[in-house]
């Protein structure tokens, strides 16, 4: 749904949420790294591969998020505060 809304603001605002949507995913993959602190090399790899993956996707985005003041400064808060929500009910069941 977020997406959809989102999507029907244009490429500022698909940017800006795909910002805040890495930059929450980024903040709990690292968490999981330090969690896991090297006692599982498959899981350290896999997630490594992953941080890469989505860093990428949060700084190529990060560019054109930047040229909006609007969208960003709206969404980002939002998209964020869902996304850690998503991922901490996700953690609990």
């Amino acid at each position: 749904m977020l997406g959809l809304l989102t999507g029907l603001f244009g490429q500022t605002a698909i940017a800006a949420t795909t910002v805040a949507v890495e930059r929450v995913v980024l903040a709990h993959l690292r968490e999981q790294l330090r969690m896991l602190d090297g006692s599982d090399a498959e899981a350290v790899l896999a997630i490594s591969r992953i941080i890469a993956d989505e860093q990428e996707h949060h700084d190529r985005l990060a560019t054109q998020a930047a040229g909006g003041k609007f969208w960003p400064a709206i969404l980002s808060p939002v998209v964020a505060l869902s996304t850690e929500s998503v991922i901490w009910l996700g953690m609990r069941l």
